[in-house]
C-alpha cells in the first residue's frame, strides 16, 4: 500500500529549501528600494531568491508528477509547482517584479512549517496530542492570514501598481507583459483558498467525530493477522490490526 502523507517524511530538498528560502525572502521583502517599484527595481538577493526558486520549482514539479503514482491529490503540488515555476522563471528571465518573490517565499512559505511538524508528531506518537492540536491551530490560523487573507491583498497591490502610470504617464507594465504574473497569481490564490477550505472542513469532521480514516471506509470488516515483510534481512513493513479494527502498517524509514 502507498503511504498516506502523514507518513511519508518531507523530502529532503523541499526541507533544505525552505530553510533558505524563507530567510532570504524576508530579507527581499524587507528591502525598501524593491518597494519603490515593485516592477523594475531588483537586487543580488532578489536575483538570487527568484532564480534559486526556479530551480526548487521545477524540481517540485517532475517529484509531484511521480509521487501521483501513490497519492493522486498530489496532481494539486503539480499545479502549484507550475503556476509558481512561470511567476518565478518570467521573473528571471524580464527581471521585474522580483519583490514579489519576496512576498511568496518570506510570507507564503512559513505556514509550510506546521505541516512538516504535523508529520513529525504523527511519527513519533503525538497524533493526538495536545501539542498536535496546537499546532494544528496555530498553522491554520497562519495560513489564513499570510497565504489567504495576505494574498488578497498583496495581489491588489501587484494590480494596483503594474496597471498603473509611470511618471512617462505610460502604464509600468502593458497587459501582455503581465499576463504571465496574472495567471499565475490566480492559480495559487486559488489553490491557498481551496486548501483552506480543505483543511476547514478536515478539521470541523475531526473536531465533531464525522471523520472516518480511508482506512476505515475501505477496509471495514477487513482483519489480518501480524504480518512482517523483509528486505534484506531488515524489516521493512509491519501490518497488524489495531484495536479500533484499522489495518495499520508502519515502515522503516531507511533500507540501510
Amino acid at each position: 500500500p502507498a503511504q498516506g502523507p502523514a507518513r511519508r517524511p518531507p523530502p529532503l530538498p523541499d526541507r533544505l529549501s525552505r530553510a533558505a528560502q524563507v530567510p532570504l525572502g524576508l530579507v527581499v521583502f524587507r528591502d525598501a528600494a524593491l518597494w519603490e517599484d515593485r516592477v523594475r527595481n531588483q537586487s543580488l538577493e532578489s536575483a538570487v531568491l527568484s532564480s534559486v526558486s526556479s530551480g526548487f520549482f521545477l524540481w517540485e514539479f517532475f517529484h509531484s508528477l511521480w509521487m501521483m503514482r501513490y497519492e493522486p491529490h498530489m496532481i494539486q503540488l503539480v499545479g502549484h509547482s507550475v503556476g509558481s515555476l512561470v511567476a518565478f522563471l518570467y521573473g528571471v528571465v524580464s527581471g521585474q517584479c522580483h519583490v514579489y518573490a519576496g512576498v511568496f517565499l518570506g510570507l507564503w512559505e512559513p505556514s509550510t512549517f506546521f505541516t512538516c511538524f504535523r508529520w513529525f508528531l504523527v511519527k513519533t506518537g503525538w497524533g493526538k496530542s495536545k501539542l498536535y492540536v496546537a499546532n494544528g491551530v496555530v498553522g491554520m490560523g497562519l495560513f489564513f492570514a499570510l497565504r489567504v487573507v495576505g494574498g488578497l491583498v498583496v495581489g491588489y497591490d501587484f494590480v494596483k501598481f503594474s496597471f498603473g502610470r509611470g511618471d512617462d504617464g505610460e502604464p509600468r507594465m502593458p497587459l501582455s507583459k503581465n499576463l504571465p504574473f496574472l495567471v499565475a497569481f490566480v492559480g495559487m490564490q486559488g489553490l491557498n483558498i481551496y486548501w483552506f477550505v480543505r483543511m476547514s472542513a478536515v478539521a470541523y469532521e475531526h473536531l465533531t467525530g464525522k471523520r472516518k480514516s480511508k482506512q476505515a471506509q475501505h477496509f471495514a470488516g477487513v482483519r489480518i493477522p501480524q504480518t512482517i515483510i523483509f528486505h534484506w534481512g531488515r524489516p521493512i513493513f509491519w501490518f497488524f490490526t489495531s484495536l479500533e479494527g484499522l489495518v495499520v502498517v508502519f515502515l522503516s524509514l531507511s533500507l540501510s
